[in-house]
């Protein structure tokens, strides 16, 4: 099994670089994180248009229009392509 070494957090931003409505609820929840995994770093990534990436992602796959509504895919999806992108930026 793979152990951890760092949690990637999404970073709620408008495109004029303020934080989004909801940043207090990801700051309070990287402080949980903080607190349960003293041991393990919480890094915070954009995450500006994933959504509406991932959005993009599940038209595209052709998925019927139930799937596409399914917000819960789209959080992964999202999660995948904040994922994805910091990887990226690690090269």
């Amino acid at each position: 099994m793979e152990e951890v070494e760092k949690f990637v957090v999404g970073e709620p931003m408008h495109e004029d670089d303020n934080p989004s409505q909801i940043a207090h609820l990801v700051l309070g929840f990287t402080r949980k994180l903080n607190k349960l995994f003293p041991h393990i770093p919480v890094v915070m990534h954009d995450e500006r248009f994933s959504s509406n990436d991932a959005k993009r992602i599940i038209l595209e796959s052709g998925a019927k229009k139930k799937k596409r509504q399914d917000k819960s895919l789209v959080d992964k999806i999202s999660a995948v392509l904040i994922l994805q992108d910091y990887l990226g930026h690690l090269e």
